[in-house]
């Protein structure tokens, strides 16, 4: 992938630092994410970001998102998920406590949590 040079304000990359913190980013990938977003945004009728802030924060059900809102979301998740974190692992120990989450366990199968505690094997 090829690259350019762009002037950006300094605030806004002391601000795109403390976001990448956040998320685990650098900074050049969390102001691509803004751009991204911002695209989205600007380019999506009736779209709030609040929505998907919301549903990161499990204030508000991802399932009710637009499609839209939702690439952001699981964009969101997945860098997220892929940052090494304890509060990653501390989210997804809670995840795994759940009833009915899906995913794959430590052999690779995909896996959904039962109500008594144990998983039913969805796909090998």
């Amino acid at each position: 992938m090829s690259s350019t040079s762009v002037r950006l304000p300094n605030e806004l990359v002391e601000e795109a630092r403390k976001e990448a913190r956040v998320y685990n980013r650098t900074v050049s990938g969390q102001i691509e994410h803004w751009v991204k977003l911002g695209r989205t945004v600007e380019t999506t009728p009736g779209f709030t970001l609040d929505r998907v802030r919301a549903a990161f924060e499990q204030r508000f059900d991802p399932d009710d998102l637009t499609a839209a809102e939702r690439e952001i979301f699981e964009d969101l998740r997945g860098a997220a998920m892929d940052a090494p974190s304890k509060a990653k692992d501390d989210f997804l120990a809670e995840l795994r406590q759940r009833t009915g989450t899906v995913g794959y366990d430590e052999r690779g199968r995909l896996v959904r949590t039962l109500p008594d505690g144990g998983v039913e094997v969805l796909e090998e």
